[in-house]
């Protein structure tokens, strides 16, 4: 059953968030959901997630189970970050920890799982005509998600969010669930101009804040430092006509 309350802040100004939106294409809206609300998704994050990690396998995205990960030992897990840099260099690459919730729901894995309920509250009558006022898109349908979370040593390379014929993806979304993250820890959504070689602006993801932009833009998310001491979570996707 797609539930209809309503957990978005009561306070938000949707006029001015929808013009910000249409001239610059891209926006963050701060204290975007109800605080309890979004701490629950928080807890949910920190305690209850089966993380895999994902990444590019030569041509084709790659995930592996935790469990796999520790089954592999210091070497060869060494080895495959180094093969993961070294394709970095040269072709788009990631590396972050990630949770697929709709494809989890749909295979009924973790059916108490928290997350299950948000994705359901993502793809509500309520949420949906949210974004259909903030985004003027009346022909968006359904709200994709994952939860990430990216450790130190994480990145995810330029890349323009433009997905297969399959999928009519209008707007990408972050929902920014970190608390207390410095900028000197890395982890910024940077976007970047068409010759790739000037960031035009950055977003830093604080806590409850929801970062939303019009797809294509080229973008990424620079690499999270080694003495960064709290975890970068987030739920993302992208906002469809399919």
């Amino acid at each position: 059953m797609i539930q209809n309350t309503n957990h978005i802040s009561p306070y938000i100004d949707i006029a001015s968030a929808k013009k910000q939106l249409t001239t610059n294409s891209r926006l963050v809206i701060k204290d975007f959901l109800l605080a309890d609300y979004a701490e629950k998704i928080y807890q949910c994050l920190e305690n209850d997630v089966p993380w895999q990690i994902a990444f590019r396998d030569e041509e084709t995205n790659h995930v592996l189970e935790r469990e796999q990960l520790d089954q592999m030992g210091p070497e060869k897990r060494a080895q495959l970050i180094q093969q993961i840099v070294e394709m970095a260099k040269h072709r788009y690459q990631f590396l972050y920890n990630r949770y697929p919730i709709v494809d989890a729901v749909l295979e009924g894995r973790n059916p108490d799982l928290f997350l299950n309920q948000v994705v359901e509250y993502f793809n509500s009558s309520s949420y949906l005509n949210f974004f259909h006022q903030l985004t003027n898109d009346a022909e968006i349908k359904k709200c994709s998600a994952q939860a990430t979370w990216y450790a130190p040593g994480n990145f995810l390379n330029y890349h323009t969010d433009v997905g297969s014929d399959e999928e009519d993806r209008r707007f990408a979304y972050v929902l920014n669930l970190s608390k207390e993250w410095r900028p000197d820890w890395g982890g910024l959504l940077h976007f970047v101009d068409e010759d790739k070689n000037t960031i035009t602006e950055t977003f830093i993801p604080k806590f409850n804040s929801l970062s939303i932009f019009k797809v294509p833009q080229g973008h990424y998310v620079s690499y999270v430092a080694p003495y960064t001491m709290k975890p970068r979570f987030s739920i993302t996707g992208w906002f469809r006509a399919d």
